[in-house]
């Protein structure tokens, strides 16, 4: 990816985060994704407005286990002690959630 702000879109690509740049997710309606949040890498323009204003992860999940994904993410950034996570890996099939199949895009804020 470019450092446009456009979406990831090959493969041996990737996004690292500290913990402390974490700031939340929420699922779709049809309950088959889940949106993660970061402070952006970037500065934005407008740094309060989540869409605009945050980079985003979004991962795919079988359908009806978005709440269950949360539960389990949350509870791993929120307790994790070791210097790397990796949520999901699309080169390796590697999720830390088992009901995580994809990761659908990656977006970085427009600076």
């Amino acid at each position: 990816m470019g450092d446009d702000g456009s979406a990831f879109a090959t493969a041996n690509e990737m996004l690292a985060y500290n913990v402390s740049q974490y700031r939340g997710m929420k699922s779709t309606s049809a309950a088959n994704t889940v949106i993660m949040y970061f402070d952006p890498m970037r500065s934005t323009t407008d740094s309060n407005d989540i869409a605009a204003g945050h980079d985003q992860v979004t991962l795919t999940v079988n359908a009806g286990t978005a709440t269950e994904v949360m539960k389990n993410l949350h509870e791993l950034i929120v307790s994790e002690d070791n210097n790397l996570l990796i949520i999901a890996d699309d080169n390796t099939g590697t999720y830390c959630d088992t009901d995580i199949t994809a990761v659908a895009l990656f977006q970085t804020a427009e600076a």
